[in-house]
């Protein structure tokens, strides 16, 4: 079972499966944070929270774009393991994105 998980999580965090998502997302983070916590809808907490998130989406996306990254290499796939799971704590900033869309609407491309 851990050889299968690892396997799994080795494939859901190789560049082919995380760059185009996080590098769309990228850009529209800081601007959804600032219109909710303009309007008092987020906590100071969330606000740090989701702030620290940001960064760790940028410096994932900014690895992935260096010269010579490849997840072939054990320590690129391990750079961006860890920062994969220091964003698991507490809610990550996606769902709260997605808030008020359909599920659909956040992990679809919307149909023709």
């Amino acid at each position: 079972i851990q050889k299968m998980f690892m396997g799994f999580m080795e494939k859901m965090s190789s560049k082919d499966i995380l760059y185009e998502p996080m590098k769309e997302l990228e850009g529209e983070f800081e601007p959804w944070i600032a219109e909710k916590q303009a309007k008092k809808e987020l906590s100071e907490e969330d606000v740090k929270r989701y702030q620290m998130q940001t960064r760790i989406v940028k410096e994932v996306v900014a690895k992935f774009e260096e010269d010579g990254y490849s997840d072939s290499d054990s320590k690129c796939r391990e750079w961006v393991w860890e920062k994969m799971l220091s964003l698991l704590p507490g809610p990550f900033l996606f769902f709260s994105f997605c808030y008020g869309l359909t599920f659909r609407h956040c992990c679809f491309p919307p149909s023709p």
